[in-house]
């Protein structure tokens, strides 16, 4: 094979590439709707390569495997020639050196489509090297196959872009008549393998262009939805900080009228007044249960995973939902767990709600009868929450539908009571906590059971003990608020219900209250943010200083950094504005019960 042959090919390959370069570059891919800005463009790429990480991995891996075979079969055969065994031992190593470096180095550090574009010219040099050794026209264009490995690479994985797809097929092509050149082989015997491989190319280029047209019109897709999703959550947090303040305000002057109405003969006054207040509770719940549906889906709430004593928080079930249920003449039993285990792995406050809602659910929907909450161990590792009811039940048709936000059944559009969030909000609950999940069987006219399987807790809590509440009255309570309107209706719901209240809006005003003082505050009530910087860890601080470690409330509207929480003293209380009248009071009589035990028990150990 004369030398010359070689350095023209070498030329003509060269001036090849340098003209048709320009023509794939100028591919129309970015025009119209699929065109990115350079930030997203690159994002969008970094997103690709990542992807197609494992799919490049495995391809080097298989090759590997693939040549080594090749070189065995060869031996078995006695077909080995030099040539042959440099170019097939010159792949593994390639691709083994590739593959390693695909698994030492960080994703970030990863250059996927040049260690793409390594590969395939490492490929065809070997290919090259063992088509050349061949004499054989029939055997050569056997081996020109080899080449249908690139194209499912290049073209079957976005690896690198389109023009530098197009052009490493279009060289991987111009394999075959490069190496029939440099041997001799007439163009009659080589003709039939180039058309083909002229036409995958074609193929190849279609499917490559469809597979990223559809690929960014889905990163568009996903773009306009997290934008979406952010201008959601922005306004979310905005309407947040604008409302919780007013409904705050709006729950105590409800209650303090409610309150001075119960003292008049006036029956219709009372029922406006205590309607009213049914209507405030039902709009901050409201309130609550969208905000907390929001932090769902942005990922804001995350569970608190712990053991969760089963029995516990039933009780305090049985205990905020039996008035309910007798106020619609029904029969609310609870039956607690008798035999171990005792102890779930959960979320307590988010276990709490779920339950919550669908015992309320249950309650509404049902006219009369009974509703039954019971307990049952599946496996070791499960137990399974059941909630029964003798309600209007479900139809097929609705069963899909309920968990919808804001749905509510046929039967309830008379109903005032319920928004028809509570199941929404179950159903977002559930799928953020590991190892739960529910199941309904409901038939209409029949009622419905609702089914909680729950993971049981392989490492129990040591129980606290459990306090007695005290009614919140006859107490000393210290409000600080910079927000004047909520600070007035706290104070007038506190007084009316017996208690002496002292009120500040900064920490100056706070220090001459407490300097006028003859006696010790029992309780403090505070926002966390106020004016001029002001937090409730300088209002604590403040007050400690005075008169020693109060119990505190932390009555806050917006919500409280991790790090500022880890400060708070012990028996401090968080609270997210607005909480309804029933919930303040329960929260009030929680902290001075278990103040008050802690002092008892300090001084008996004394």
């Amino acid at each position: 094979m004369p030398n010359s042959n070689s350095s023209v090919c070498i030329q003509m390959l060269r001036k090849l590439i340098w003209t048709i370069q320009p023509c794939f570059q100028a591919l129309p891919l970015h025009n119209g709707s699929l065109s990115f800005d350079t930030e997203h463009e690159k994002l969008f790429w970094q997103e690709r390569r990542s992807e197609a990480l494992s799919s490049l991995k495995f391809a080097l891996a298989i090759g590997s495997i693939g040549f080594l075979t090749f070189i065995g079969l060869d031996i078995l055969n006695n077909t080995l020639s030099t040539p042959k065994l440099f170019a097939r031992l010159a792949i593994v190593i390639s691709f083994g050196s590739l593959l390693k470096l695909l698994y030492q180095r960080p994703l970030q550090k990863i250059c996927i489509s040049k260690i793409t574009k390594l590969a395939i010219t490492a490929y065809i040099f070997s290919l090259i090297g063992i088509m050349l050794s061949e004499t054989d026209s029939l055997l050569f264009n056997v081996l020109w196959t080899g080449l249908i490995p690139i194209y499912f690479l290049i073209y079957g994985q976005m690896l690198m872009t389109l023009s530098e797809t197009v052009l490493f097929g279009w060289i991987a092509m111009l394999t075959l008549p490069i190496s029939a050149y440099l041997i001799d082989f007439t163009v009659s015997q080589v003709m039939p393998s180039v058309l083909l491989l002229v036409m995958a190319n074609f193929f190849g280029f279609c499917t490559r262009y469809q597979l990223e047209r559809q690929t960014r019109l889905a990163y568009q897709a996903k773009c306009k939805a997290e934008i979406g999703l952010l201008e959601k959550t922005e306004f979310t947090q905005q309407l947040s900080h604008n409302l919780r303040q007013p409904l705050q305000a709006l729950s105590s002057y409800s209650s303090l009228l409610e309150t001075l109405c119960c003292d008049r003969s006036d029956y219709q006054l009372q029922h406006i007044a205590t309607r009213l207040g049914h209507t405030t509770d039902e709009l901050i719940n409201t309130f609550n249960q969208i905000l907390t549906i929001g932090n769902l889906e942005n990922g804001k709430q995350q569970p608190l995973l712990k053991a969760v004593d089963l029995n516990l928080l039933l009780a305090d079930m049985s205990d905020q939902f039996t008035p309910q249920a007798a106020k619609r003449h029904l029969k609310l039993k609870i039956n607690l767990r008798t035999k171990p285990p005792f102890n779930v792995y959960s979320d307590a406050c988010i276990l709490k709600q779920i339950i919550s809602n669908l015992l309320d659910n249950a309650i509404k929907y049902t006219q009369n009868g009974w509703i039954i909450v019971s307990t049952v161990k599946t496996s070791n590792q499960q137990i399974k929450l059941i909630i029964r009811d003798t309600g209007i039940g479900i139809s097929e048709d609705d069963k899909p539908k309920i968990f919808n936000e804001c749905y509510r059944g046929t039967r309830r559009l008379n109903d005032p009571c319920g928004n028809g969030i509570g199941l929404s909000y179950v159903q977002k609950a559930l799928n953020i906590l590991p190892g739960h999940s529910l199941s309904l069987h409901s038939k209409v006219n029949q009622g419905s059971r609702f089914q909680i399987q729950l993971p049981v807790a392989k490492h129990t809590n040591p129980e606290k003990p459990i306090y007695s509440p005290l009614p919140a009255c006859n107490y000393f309570v210290l409000i600080v608020d910079d927000n004047k309107e909520v600070l007035s209706a706290l104070a007038a719901q506190l007084n009316k219900r017996g208690c002496l209240v002292q009120t500040a809006t900064c920490i100056e005003e706070t220090l001459i209250k407490l300097s006028e003082n003859e006696i010790v505050p029992d309780l403090l009530i505070t926002d966390f943010y106020l004016e001029n910087n002001q937090t409730a860890h300088d209002i604590i601080a403040a007050v400690s200083k005075h008169c020693g470690s109060l119990p505190s409330i932390i009555l806050s509207a917006h919500p409280i950094p991790y790090i500022d929480k880890q400060k708070f003293p012990e028996h401090t209380l968080l609270l997210r504005k607005p909480v309804n009248n029933t919930l303040l009071f329960e929260k009030i009589s929680e902290t001075l019960s278990v103040s008050n035990s802690t002092t008892l028990q300090s001084s008996a150990n004394a």
